[in-house]
């Protein structure tokens, strides 16, 4: 029979799961990450770990939830520390390309054969719907803007599409320069946010409710 655990257990494994996975993904990649390994880790045997998740991908999933909850903190900086619509797209590009770059495990989503494996694990639905969810803060965020005349009128869509492009050109750090990837992401960041910007500055801290605007 399958081990019974507490909640206070259950937590615990399940904080445990998520932690080591971030970690062994970003080592060694969802395909070469052994569920045997993760439960080790947890203290748990491999046929406890489907109580908690429906596979390695399933986790991978959960792992990549938690790491994307930098937007939120981002957009709370954001709107602490700036009060113009330029300054506040340049901290979101920025600032985001900085986490991108820094985060090993998001890297991994990119790279060999990691999305293909969790379409066909998880199916098409499961990763357009976390995509859906992915893009709406941000969404909301664009939206919100625009409503007050602050940002150009823009598909949102296509907004959040541009971020998401600038983001990814973290990937190619090496062809555009190593050694001024740097000043070419900062001058990226100036430039979006010049042509994003309508230089109506003011009203940026008037906050929106973002998930309210982006189910709109």
């Amino acid at each position: 029979m399958p081990t019974e655990f507490t909640e206070q257990e259950k937590q615990r494994i399940l904080e445990t799961l998520i932690t080591e996975g971030r970690h062994l993904f970003s080592k060694y990649g969802l395909k070469r990450t052994a569920i045997a390994e993760l439960c080790r880790a947890a203290g748990i045997a491999k046929g406890s770990f489907y109580a908690f998740f429906t596979s390695k991908e399933d986790l991978f999933m959960a792992v990549l939830d938690r790491e994307e909850e930098f937007r939120h903190q981002l957009l709370e900086e954001i709107y602490q520390e700036t009060s113009d619509t330029r300054s506040a797209l340049e901290l979101l590009c920025t600032r985001g390309l900085k986490f991108v770059e820094q985060s090993e495990f998001l890297q991994q989503l990119y790279i060999e054969d990691t999305y293909p494996q969790l379409m066909r694990k998880l199916g098409k639905e499961r990763l357009e719907a976390h995509q859906h969810k992915d893009e709406q803060e941000v969404k909301g965020f664009v939206t919100a803007l625009q409503q007050q005349g602050l940002l150009i009128q823009a598909k949102p869509e296509a907004v959040v599409g541009l971020f998401r492009a600038i983001f990814l050109l973290t990937l190619h750090k090496r062809e555009i320069g190593e050694d001024i990837f740097d000043e070419v992401m900062e001058l990226t960041a100036q430039v979006v946010a010049s042509g994003l910007s309508t230089g109506l500055n003011n009203g940026l801290n008037n906050r929106p409710d973002t998930n309210k605007e982006a189910q709109q």
